[in-house]
């Protein structure tokens, strides 16, 4: 299983969006403090998430 940890946010999260390189978004598995991306094709992709502080984190990464 692929996955990326979430343990670095100190807010609450309360949206995850994953977007691919069209900026379409792509469903993803959320497990607590991970986001399981097995499901996902190699790529480009952009993780937004919106912290119960008001704070919009992105992120992009290459999965491959």
């Amino acid at each position: 299983r692929q996955a990326i940890q979430l343990h670095h946010f100190d807010d609450e999260i309360l949206n995850l969006q994953v977007y691919d390189a069209l900026g379409q978004p792509r469903s993803v598995v959320r497990r607590g403090q991970e986001l399981d991306v097995s499901n996902l094709a190699d790529g480009v992709y952009w993780l937004t998430a919106r912290l119960r502080g008001g704070q919009i984190w992105t992120q992009s990464w290459v999965k491959y």
